[in-house]
């Protein structure tokens, strides 16, 4: 293995390594909201592109210059069937072919994501300048089968209906509300939620009649919040 060959491979490790996807924590409501498109998708397949990297070695025998290649992935192209938008309609129209597949970095420290062939899934991300779906794990990215009847319920219609109301999360009991948000948002407190039930369960709605933002409470949601609280007392 040549010099080059292994400094390409160091350098690539290293970026994989040293540096971490990170993503701030948000409710499924303002992943929706934030996002360009939102949409029901079966995979087909997975595809890995590849860059080259070009390099030049003296060969021992002949002492001449030649010109290797070598190639180290970067991107993850996932072919797929999308059977609903939800949001983003508009890119359903468009005659390239950013409908037959998304794209994710290769390396998870990148934010890339890892879909499974032959499996349904509910997506959310961004369109590159090219018109080409773009995927990472800071976005929605679950397993069709796994989510809640309110999460389709929001994904389908309720979501869309409540994007004007937003989600303050708080990791812990110290939490001021700013004046501007009073009426226009809901409070997650994620440390007192550990199973997520107002994530998995409940959406943030304008109250019609007090014209405010509150978290709507179904049998699912208060199930959700009766395990919490079981488990809760049964700690010693």
């Amino acid at each position: 293995m040549t010099v080059m060959r292994i400094l390409v491979i160091l350098l690539v490790a290293a970026v994989d390594c040293s540096s971490a996807c990170s993503c701030a924590q948000s409710h499924k409501q303002d992943h929706f909201c934030r996002a360009e498109f939102v949409a029901k998708v079966h995979v087909k397949k997975e595809e890995i592109v590849y860059k080259k990297q070009e390099y030049v070695v003296k060969d021992e025998e002949t002492e001449m210059n030649i010109t290797k290649v070598d190639r180290y992935p970067i991107l993850r192209k996932y072919h797929l069937r999308i059977t609903k938008f939800f949001k983003g309609k508009e890119m359903e129209q468009q005659s390239n072919n950013s409908l037959t597949y998304v794209q994710t970095s290769y390396y998870d420290s990148l934010c890339g994501v890892e879909l499974k062939p032959r499996t349904k899934y509910l997506i959310s991300g961004f369109a590159s300048q090219d018109g080409v779906l773009q995927i990472s794990l800071c976005s929605w990215v679950e397993p069709w089968n796994s989510l809640t009847v309110r999460e389709k319920k929001g994904v389908q219609y309720l979501y869309k209906k409540n994007c004007d109301c937003k989600v303050q999360i708080s990791h812990g009991p110290m939490f001021i509300e700013s004046a501007s948000d009073v009426g226009k948002s809901c409070l997650w407190n994620v440390a007192t939620d550990p199973d997520q039930c107002y994530d998995r369960h409940s959406i943030c709605v304008r109250d019609i009649n007090a014209g405010e933002c509150r978290w709507s409470k179904n049998k699912y949601f208060r199930n959700c919040i009766k395990e919490r609280q079981r488990r809760w007392r049964m700690e010693p």
